[in-house]
């Protein structure tokens, strides 16, 4: 069974925080609560997110950038459907611009990060990502934030190296992050993370953004990979 979770980052006018709070509250049975405020809320602040880049609107200067979390969910209708509804809402009391961004996680069940690693090969391989980089004739992928070529040069091709040299690759438990990949193996939360999909609710509608992140799950529900692919990857010495 696919498993799924969301990150959603988006900009905050202070006139709609009640509006905002109320809603989430909604939906706390799926959102992870962030214990750092007290009490605890499900908002996530985003040094990433900012307002500023609006220079016509010079009220965005107090406009506060935010993220939200749901917590692991199994890929079906009905948890889908209520983060899709969650998602709606949302697009009412919230705003982003290019530096907002959705993240897509998926694991499978007792998959270890060696398996994820090796899915998220087969997903280049077969170059499914390339469904994925244009979303209603917008760019979706961004140099900054989420660059497919910086994943394929990463990681793909040492793949392939390593299989053509017999040779394995080792998993760098520290230096991992890497806040550039459109797709990535998200080691503190052993999943697949799709970093793309920049600029919701303003860039393009909210049915393209769901039916896509959809596409994208059902494609990682179906996807298998080769026994070798998992065998190239190390634990560090």
């Amino acid at each position: 069974m696919l498993r799924f979770g969301i990150e959603i980052e988006f900009i905050l006018k202070p006139e709609n925080t009640v509006s905002l709070l109320s809603l989430l509250d909604q939906y706390k049975d799926i959102l992870i609560s962030n214990k750092e405020f007290k009490p605890s809320t499900p908002l996530f602040i985003d040094g990433s997110v900012s307002s500023s880049v609006d220079t016509s609107d010079p009220s965005s200067l107090f406009h506060l950038g935010f993220e939200i979390k749901t917590r692991k969910l199994e890929y079906t209708k009905e948890n889908f459907d209520r983060f899709k509804s969650l998602f709606e809402e949302l697009s009412k009391v919230v705003y982003s611009n290019t530096t907002c961004g959705i993240h897509v996680h998926c694991s499978k069940k007792w998959f270890s990060l060696k398996d994820h690693f090796a899915l998220l090969y087969e997903y280049l391989d077969k170059e499914y990502y390339k469904e994925f980089l244009l979303l209603e004739e917008k760019k979706m992928s961004d140099e900054t934030y989420a660059n497919v070529n910086k994943t394929k040069s990463y990681f793909h091709k040492r793949v392939n190296k390593a299989i053509k040299n017999n040779t394995k690759i080792e998993i760098d438990i520290l230096g991992h992050e890497r806040k550039v990949d459109l797709y990535k193996v998200h080691l503190d939360y052993n999943s697949i993370e799709f970093r793309g999909l920049r600029g919701h609710f303003s860039k393009v509608s909210n049915t393209g953004i769901l039916s896509t992140i959809e596409s994208y799950l059902s494609i990682m529900e179906t996807l298998r990979y080769e026994k070798q692919i998992k065998d190239v990857f190390v634990w560090e010495e």
